[in-house]
């Protein structure tokens, strides 16, 4: 059996360093956006669900009930 380089050993150990940092930051940047976009997700279901909210107080009461828009109706 021969010996391993030193030298080599090292300079192996340094790429796949390099290369475990550079996953690892990119993962990181993923999960940073993937929280941004979950953020901006929640703030847009809160504001629609808000002006769903809004819109309802000005539907007469016996089409809130129904939960059908004022153009329906049960014959067609």
């Amino acid at each position: 059996m021969t010996t391993p380089n030193p030298t080599d050993e090292i300079a192996n150990l340094e790429q796949e360093l390099k290369r475990t940092q550079d996953d690892y930051l990119y993962a990181e940047n993923q999960v940073k956006s993937a929280t941004q976009t979950m953020d901006n997700c929640r703030n847009r279901i809160i504001a629609i669900q808000t002006a769903i909210d809004t819109h309802k107080k000005y539907i007469p009461k016996q089409e809130v009930k129904s939960g059908q828009p004022a153009s329906w109706s049960k014959e067609g």
